[in-house]
């Protein structure tokens, strides 16, 4: 018996999303139709999949070689002997009453060749990503056929297409990754209409191995223009001139003109080809955006060296040139000094027998950690020229042309803007790994975060605290992420080096107690100063020393209480400290682990700590302290009070010492460290 449809899907390495697009066919309230699944020589056990379903109306049909989209959706057009033809890509859904409407609307309008639906737009987890522009503003026949000349506006899974019309026009071969859309024109120009149904019916699922996506990766406004080429190549050989092909002509003229006239703009204004398409769909906050951007860059043209930024891109160029192979970039956003900034270069120093290079991608203060960097692997700090306003579109332009011309590269990003923002522009052959020092999902108010899609795309995520993932898996959660995603976050701990044996201290005289940090807000030094302050007014035996930039951080009432150095370039000058010191302090509102615990503990100082990140995981009463609540108030009494309980105890201090040490030995070693980052990153 003949079919009243014929569903045809074409499968090429789909499947993650495949099981979920069959069922979706197979659960349809209309249920006259055949189901023609062709696979296309798939390689990814794609074709398993299709045999596990045992349904009498799926029919296999098996592409001995790989022939590509366009020839294989044509075969499938041949073999379907249905009287409709419902479109089907194998990583969409289809909503159940999809097929029951479609086959109702076209039995009730004769005139209608092609009846479509709306569809959403969803990502590789399956997560709503809204809608398609051109999708949603062209509903009607008239309104189709309208736009269509100028740009596509049907969906092609929403589609059900009278067969005895679309077999004669066919997929064009000439038409790559737009062949849908040249079947469409060439069904108008015969005088035919396209109809949309004015809901949505198809859930349309763009990611990284989409063909809508490889379509892109050269730009938009480039493919189109190279698709109109094709067609208007192809109606002069066959000498069409209808009123469509006329517009289509015309569109192509003031596009080719528009491109490249924006492309000339861009090179003096950077980001003007973004702001006139968001100016287009969001002119309010388009208008506000590039009120933002003109200030920030104008601050960046005023404060950014010229000097430094030639000198910055020239360094790119040159390493570029020098080094073509590279197995793993690394982006990293600071040189300067700072406990992130020395896992980073240990992270470096793992992988310094592969070739690898570094990038620092953002403003650092001050270079002074860019040594360490340096001693395990090529490094160009290049912050300035990827941020000024001149340079960064041509700095952009080399790095991803490095990342691209290598053979299944890695890259290795963390805390870092430019990395975030890059992510989803590489090639699916790119291996993407991120690491994160902390994280905090806030609840309801904070349900949104930027780079999800980014960190999707990631192979890896690694943290180096618990705190953090369990943060990110309610942030999962929250966003309804699938299953699989919570597999790719791993802990690697970070490592510190620890002395072979405990060193010696008096515990007899004057305790010290030691803080190490920056001045930034979150760090919380003032409260150092305030402890210090009560510590003295108590008459305790303490002296306090605070190693950091902490000028402006500080209360001038407690300055004088406390002895600042200032900040400390080498490890082995920081390390005469954790030598003579008995505690160490973290007043931070938020940390992931800090490495100055780990640096203490493995000199004998005793942490105490604010219940920050993990400190609550590895700190416990046997080996230092941690305050019941953030709250300053609490924080500076709570200290204080401990602090006077082991300065009249200092037998206990001194055990307390011993064990911190012994932990350290324990839990921060380098081989666990290295370890970790070589199986997780996998490098052959």
């Amino acid at each position: 018996m003949t079919p009243m449809v014929s569903v045809i899907m074409p499968v090429y390495n789909t499947a993650p999303f495949l099981k979920e697009a069959i069922e979706s066919v197979l659960t349809q309230s209309f249920s006259d139709y055949e189901f023609l699944i062709i696979d296309d020589a798939s390689t990814d056990g794609s074709l398993d999949i299709i045999k596990n379903f045992k349904d009498e109306r799926i029919k296999i049909i098996l592409n001995e070689n790989n022939l590509g989209i366009i020839a294989t959706r044509n075969k499938g057009l041949e073999l379907a002997k249905g009287k409709y033809i419902a479109k089907m890509d194998s990583d969409d859904v289809s909503l159940p009453s999809r097929f029951e409407k479609q086959v109702d609307f076209l039995e009730k309008h004769p005139e209608v060749a092609i009846v479509a639906s709306k569809l959403s737009l969803i990502n590789e987890n399956g997560i709503d990503k809204g809608y398609w522009h051109e999708d949603i503003h062209a509903t009607s026949a008239e309104e189709i056929k309208r736009t269509m000349p100028v740009i596509n506006c049907v969906g092609q899974s929403t589609v059900m297409m009278r067969a005895d019309i679309v077999k004669k026009t066919g997929y064009n071969k000439n038409y790559k990754y737009n062949e849908d859309w040249g079947l469409w024109l060439d069904v108008l120009n015969a005088g035919y209409q396209i109809a949309k149904l004015d809901e949505v019916l198809v859930r349309y699922r763009v990611h990284s191995n989409s063909s809508s996506s490889s379509a892109n990766m050269a730009g938009v406004p480039k493919n189109l223009g190279r698709f109109k080429k094709a067609y208007l190549k192809q109606q002069f050989q066959k000498g069409k001139f209808s009123k469509i092909t006329f517009v289509v002509f015309i569109t192509a003229v003031k596009e080719y003109i528009v491109f490249y006239t924006k492309q000339s703009i861009l090179f003096l204004m950077p980001g003007a080809l973004d702001f006139f398409t968001a100016l287009y769909r969001h002119p309010g906050k388009a208008l506000k955006d590039l009120m933002s951007d003109f200030f920030r860059g104008c601050k960046r043209i005023l404060t950014i060296s010229p000097a430094k930024t030639i000198k910055q891109f020239r360094e790119l160029k040159e390493l570029f040139t020098k080094q073509k192979a590279v197995d793993v970039f690394f982006f990293f956003p600071y040189c300067h000094i700072g406990g992130a900034e020395k896992v980073h270069a240990n992270i470096v120093e793992v992988f310094k027998d592969k070739k690898v290079v570094v990038l620092i991608t953002g403003i650092s203060f001050k270079d002074d950690f860019l040594y360490m960097f340096k001693q395990h692997a090529p490094t160009v700090n290049a912050g300035f020229c990827i941020n000024h306003p001149f340079t960064k579109r041509r700095t952009k332009k080399i790095i991803f042309k490095w990342v691209e011309m290598q053979n299944k590269p890695v890259i290795f990003g963390c805390n870092n803007l430019f990395f975030s923002e890059s992510v989803l522009k590489f090639s699916p052959g790119v291996r993407v790994f991120d690491l994160m020092h902390d994280f905090k999902f806030e609840g309801e108010n904070n349900l949104t975060h930027t780079f999800l899609e980014q960190y999707l795309r990631c192979e890896k995520r690694i943290f180096i605290s618990r705190a953090a993932i369990e943060q990110v898996k309610l942030f999962y959660k929250s966003k309804l992420v699938a299953a699989n995603e919570y597999d790719k976050l791993k802990l690697i701990q970070n490592y510190t080096f620890i002395p072979d044996v405990i060193p010696a201290k008096s515990y007899d005289g004057t305790i010290n107690v030691l803080y190490v940090g920056r001045g930034t807000p979150e760090k919380r030094a003032h409260l150092v100063g305030y402890i210090a302050k009560k510590c003295k007014e108590k008459n305790l035996k303490v002296n306090f020393t605070a190693i950091g930039e902490l000028e402006n951080a500080m209360m001038d009432e407690c300055k004088k209480y406390i002895s600042c150095t200032g900040p400390l370039y080498k490890f082995e000058e920081l390390e005469t400290y954790y030598n003579s010191h008995h505690l160490i302090l973290i007043t931070s509102q938020k940390e992931g682990f800090p490495l100055t615990i780990m640096e203490g503990m493995a000199h004998g100082l005793i942490p105490f700590s604010t219940p920050v990140g993990d400190v609550n995981y590895h700190v416990n009463n046997s080996v230092g302290f941690i305050t019941s609540d953030l709250n300053e108030e609490i924080v500076i009494n709570e200290i204080t009070a401990k602090i006077e309980e082991l300065v009249n105890d200092r037998k206990s201090m001194e055990q307390m010492a011993g064990l911190a040490y012994r932990y350290a030995k324990d839990n921060f070693s380098k081989q666990q460290f290295t370890e970790a980052y070589k199986k997780t990153l996998a490098l052959s």
